[in-house]
């Protein structure tokens, strides 16, 4: 099982007093594992040990407050169409563009400087397409910063993103700000651009046999051909993860000489 099942409805991540626990599990996974792929690309862009964790809700705000927003906001553009805003503190602004430089990521209480600006804005898109397609199924088309305009973006209804970006032993804490991905398509019928994103995301699971407890003595000892017993019956339950998610409990069971997972229960949202 390697990939999100393609029928999905459409969900109000905001309005509906009770969620569909599977749609927000599958919306969350695809966020969480786009924020992957940002942390890698971050990585190669920085050469440095780099990751992104994301926030575990969208916090609904309305598009007055981004005239507001203290620190420095950029337009997140794809085909000349507002369709986001990032927004980031001055001194972690700063320190982002420090470590594009090759610097350590020492942040200052001050407006970014025109060359400090530019490596924000060419080094960053890369990054946070994933993440922005993600949350933003009309961003499928690459994405530009830029500094933000007074036009801003057209949506009465928005959510919030919390981003924190962790580069070696600096932490940048930011937000990307987008429509509600929900409230952009019809009540009655699924929006396709979500569904496409959604059920493209590509998720990785992890299958949980059993655990083992032995001695060091006896680890160190491990040669090749030695045999591991550990207490798992061949129709024993298992468990499948998805980071540290549990998502299924199944039994492995054997056809044509392959192993497989049959489903025993769905876990919902925790």
């Amino acid at each position: 099982m390697d990939h999100v099942e393609p029928n999905i409805r459409s969900f109000d991540l905001i309005g509906e007093p009770a969620l569909d626990d599977r749609a927000v599990l599958e919306f969350a996974l695809a966020v969480q594992t786009a924020a992957v792929v940002s942390g890698e690309t971050l990585a190669g862009a920085t050469r440095r040990v780099s990751s992104i964790a994301v926030g575990d809700i969208l916090e609904p705000v309305q598009a007055s407050t981004l005239e507001s927003l203290p620190g420095t906001s950029f337009d997140i553009v794809s085909a000349d169409v507002v369709v986001g805003v990032f927004n980031v503190s001055d001194s972690d602004a700063i320190a982002v563009a420090d470590i594009f430089f090759g610097g350590p990521g020492t942040g200052a209480d001050r407006r970014l400087a025109p060359i400090e600006l530019t490596a924000i804005t060419s080094s960053l898109p890369q990054v946070l397409q994933p993440i922005i397609e993600a949350v933003a199924p009309t961003a499928a088309h690459g994405v530009a910063l830029v500094p933000a305009s007074d036009s801003g973006i057209e949506a009465p209804d928005l959510v919030r993103l919390d981003l924190t970006f962790t580069i070696d032993e600096v932490e940048v804490a930011a937000s990307i700000h987008v429509p509600d991905p929900d409230k952009s398509a019809s009540v009655d019928g699924p929006s396709n651009d979500l569904l496409e994103i959604v059920s493209g995301m590509p998720l990785r699971f992890d299958v949980d046999l059993a655990d083992v407890s032995m001695a060091a003595s006896d680890v160190q000892e491990l040669a090749e051909g030695d045999v591991i017993l550990f207490d798992s019956p061949p129709d024993g339950d298992v468990t499948v993860r998805s980071g540290n998610r549990e998502f299924l409990r199944g039994t492995i069971n054997g056809s044509d000489g392959r192993r497989t997972l049959c489903v025993t229960q769905v876990l919902t949202t925790q």
